[in-house]
């Protein structure tokens, strides 16, 4: 199995499972609520893990109750935690969220914690596991000094790197060049674009800007619209998995776990994101966020017995 190094947050999800959203100063009857891990990052190595890598992570948490539900969740994984750090000082990063029970739509809330004090020495402690990673999947939930420096850190090592930008937050113009991957949604292309992404045309024209930024290949997730990629060699929308979905907290971080293992497996770009779709459509089946993520078994028996519609 191939090394894939994720870089990124841990939070402890409180989900609440709802019919209706409330309006402001509304209180609403909920069916149900849970409590698991998530964070970018944590759901991202979880479902990398699941998919079929061997998974090293490098985030931080807090010395409390939650950070022991987390630990305990990453080993039963399979993820190696020797950089996950514990703050001496600040909580577990958190994360209220909202499920709409009729769209599976969701609302969020989230408390950086721990996560936002992940130190420049501890990055650099951790370069041992750039050295042996085959490709590096990172998030905008950490500080984004941090982001920059494992993004720098992995092209030292000529480690590719896929960026997930989520949430948007301003880049410097250098590390564009950096990036390998990136992975926007909709939303996201619009922030680093500065116009709407609503339709194939608009998804075009935000990869063509990102391209010219240096990036090497862009990949606009689209939801229920499946998702754009443009690079060098493609110009291709890649319809999606039907299925019906349930929660759909945690499919961005689904897909993208998925595409770095197929990736780091060599798979062609097309065939990566077919895996990746895979992932994130079997994840929005379930409730919850890492608890979520698909194994291996289940995403091939799914694209052995599904179509792209």
């Amino acid at each position: 199995m191939k090394n894939i190094l994720v870089v990124g947050s841990s939070n402890l999800d409180i989900t609440a499972y709802t019919p209706k959203f409330p309006q402001n100063g509304e209180t609403v009857s909920g069916r149900s609520m849970s409590i698991s891990v998530g964070g970018k990052g944590a759901n991202q190595a979880t479902a990398a893990a699941r998919a079929g890598g061997t998974v090293a992570f490098i985030s931080k948490i807090g010395n409390d109750s939650m950070s022991d539900m987390i630990l305990k969740s990453f080993k039963n994984d399979g993820i190696n935690t020797d950089f996950v750090y514990i703050s001496k000082t600040c909580e577990t990063g958190s994360a209220f969220i909202e499920v709409n029970d009729i769209t599976g739509d969701n609302r969020i809330v989230c408390i950086a914690g721990a996560n936002a004090t992940l130190t420049k020495e501890e990055m650099q402690a951790a370069e041992v596991c750039f050295k042996k990673a085959d490709i590096m999947l990172v998030q905008l939930e950490l500080e984004t000094d941090r982001v920059t420096e494992a993004i720098k850190t992995a092209k030292k090592y000529n480690v590719p790197v896929i960026l997930n930008p989520a949430p948007a937050k301003k880049l410097s113009n250098d590390i564009y060049s950096y990036i390998d991957y990136f992975t926007p949604n909709e939303s996201e292309a619009a922030f680093y674009t500065g116009f709407s992404v609503n339709n194939d045309s608009d998804a075009e024209k935000a990869a063509d800007v990102l391209l010219k930024k240096g990036i090497k290949n862009v990949i606009i997730t689209m939801g229920k619209k499946g998702c754009f990629i443009k690079n060098s060699k493609y110009c291709k929308k890649i319809m999606p998995f039907n299925v019906k979905a349930v929660d759909t907290t945690g499919a961005g971080d689904s897909f993208n776990g998925g595409l770095a293992v197929a990736l780091a497996n060599n798979e062609d770009i097309l065939t990566a994101i077919e895996f990746a779709s895979a992932t994130a459509a079997l994840s929005v089946t379930k409730e919850g966020t890492s608890k979520a993520m698909p194994f291996k078994s289940e995403i091939d028996y799914f694209l052995k017995n599904s179509s792209l519609i």
